[in-house]
């Protein structure tokens, strides 16, 4: 994980490649800087039935602690998270009897500034 250690200064981080932000106008160019491409891999997440398929679906992703050492450089303490799960009632009915995947809430915290979305899972 990224260091938080203000010995180089304050508000930069050892190494000084990315300063800490202390705004999240600030902090937003930091954030969104690329990730290396090696860091970013790709699995298939959907693929037709036909042995050999004919299509599929490849969708890339980093992984989450590569995340959370990005905003550790940045926001240093200034970061934290919340999950809970979909309301009941805001879930697709099933169908048939089906399972239904899990649906979580995340509200990611940033600097002060709040966002929430909904994923899904198994």
């Amino acid at each position: 994980m990224g260091s938080t250690d203000n010995t180089n200064g304050p508000g930069q981080t050892p190494g000084g490649q990315f300063p800490m932000a202390e705004t999240i106008d600030a902090a937003l160019p930091l954030l969104r800087r690329p990730f290396s491409p090696s860091a970013v891999r790709a699995k298939v997440q959907s693929r037709d039935r036909a042995k050999p398929p004919n299509w599929g679906q490849i969708a890339r992703y980093i992984d989450a602690r590569l995340v959370s050492e990005r905003l550790n450089l940045v926001a240093g303490g200034q970061w934290s998270y919340e999950y809970a799960p979909l309301d009941p009632a805001l879930r697709p009915p099933s169908r048939d009897g089906e399972q239904l995947p899990l649906y979580v809430v995340c509200s990611p915290t940033v600097l002060g500034q709040t966002h929430t979305d909904v994923g899904e899972g198994p």
